[in-house]
């Protein structure tokens, strides 16, 4: 059997528990995990994404993260038994594998190469949410509308320097845990200075250093 290199690969490569999940698909929008639900299953995402989000206090939308093909969510309430930490909205027409956490437990036993996967992929996105966190505490807004620019020219493990389609203002404020008109402003401005370029459809980075080092602080 080839060595798979991620956990939802070790899972397609396993006919057995392939057999036991279902397959879900999903289109923009739709709600896929509710916060506070009980409901311990492991999700695979096969195509598509998925955000992580939760509303504040004040009622507003806050992003985590988003999780794209070949990674997973749902570990924390599959392996702990806990009710659901946040909601997972899909984000486009996104298939996914969803394995009981019966039939996770009983993979995991079985094959513990992927047992250190699930727990990489895990341990990965949460060392994420920690410097988001941070960012969020200890960055300017300027600073971080330029490092989530950077982030979504960071596609399929290379950086370009175009982001099309051009990405939705108001879910980056989301993500910036701010509103739509200050990262408008902070856009205008980074294009005023020759930073960025902005078209009908795209986003272009000028300043590739410039962008990257904001990821840095």
């Amino acid at each position: 059997m080839q060595t798979a290199g991620s956990f939802v690969e070790a899972l397609k490569q396993n006919p057995k528990f392939m057999a036991r999940a279902r397959s879900v698909e999903t289109v923009k929008g739709d709600l896929i995990i509710e916060a506070d639900a009980q409901d311990d299953s492991l999700f695979c995402v096969l195509s598509g994404s998925v955000k992580v989000t939760n509303i504040s206090a004040s009622g507003r939308e806050v992003w985590h993260t988003i999780i794209k093909a070949g990674h997973t969510f749902g570990e924390i309430a599959a392996l702990t038994g806990q009710n659901r930490s946040a909601s997972i909205i899909a984000l486009e027409r996104t298939d996914l594998l969803i394995l009981s956490r019966v039939d996770l437990f009983e993979f995991l036993r079985e094959d513990t190469d992927a047992t250190l996967l699930l727990l990489q992929d895990t341990a990965r996105r949460l060392a994420a949410s920690t410097q988001q966190v941070q960012t969020l505490v200890t960055q300017t807004l300027s600073h971080r509308v330029a490092a989530e620019l950077f982030q979504l020219a960071y596609t399929d493990d290379i950086v370009r320097d175009k982001i099309s389609p051009k990405p939705n203002l108001a879910d980056m404020a989301a993500r910036l845990n701010t509103d739509r008109v200050r990262v408008s402003r902070e856009i205008s401005t980074l294009v005023q200075k020759g930073l960025l370029e902005r078209g009908d459809t795209y986003f272009k980075l000028l300043n590739m250093t410039y962008f990257e080092r904001a990821t840095r602080f």
